[in-house]
């Protein structure tokens, strides 16, 4: 008995059934139940597993799998920044916690008060209090499901902190 590894037997398999696939044809064409036209194509087939490995071959140089790690990671990067936007959020929740009278944050917001508020440090210029105003009211916008109280206070942070009282 001859011992053959899994590989070749699935080569002599395919290579098998194209060349019986081709006889099938050639016999049909012969008999003139197909068309002459389909000889070249039976003649091809035993060739095929030769030219499936080599378009193999060039494909794996090609490296078409580089799009999709790609997009792998920038689906990676957006999970990311909506874990980061839900942090933000449960960070404002916090801050508005803290302050316990609602009607004093709306009429009488202390610095200390804005900078917790937008999640700033005492340091924060003028573009970084714009940009956690922005942050936070896409977050806390009524359209995008926040509520008008929250809405207000973030702008009402802002408008402490840039001084347009």
């Amino acid at each position: 008995m001859i011992r053959m590894s899994a590989e070749k037997i699935h080569a002599l398999l395919r290579r098998s059934i194209l060349v019986a696939i081709a006889l099938v044809i050639l016999s049909q064409v012969i008999f003139g139940t197909w068309h002459w036209m389909f000889t070249p194509a039976a003649l091809l087939l035993p060739f095929i597993d030769r030219v499936y490995a080599k378009l193999r071959a060039v494909l794996r140089r090609l490296d078409l799998t580089a799009p999709w790690r790609r997009m792998a990671q920038r689906f990676t990067l957006n999970r990311q920044r909506r874990s980061v936007s839900a942090a933000a959020r449960a960070k404002a929740q916090s801050s508005r916690e803290q302050q316990h009278n609602a009607a004093a944050r709306h009429v009488d917001m202390t610095r200390d008060q804005a900078l917790n508020i937008l999640g700033l440090s005492r340091r924060a210029g003028l573009q970084e209090i714009k940009d956690a105003h922005r942050r936070l009211m896409r977050i806390m916008h009524p359209d995008r499901g926040g509520s008008s109280e929250q809405a207000a206070q973030v702008n009402r942070a802002k408008d402490v902190l840039t001084n347009n009282n």
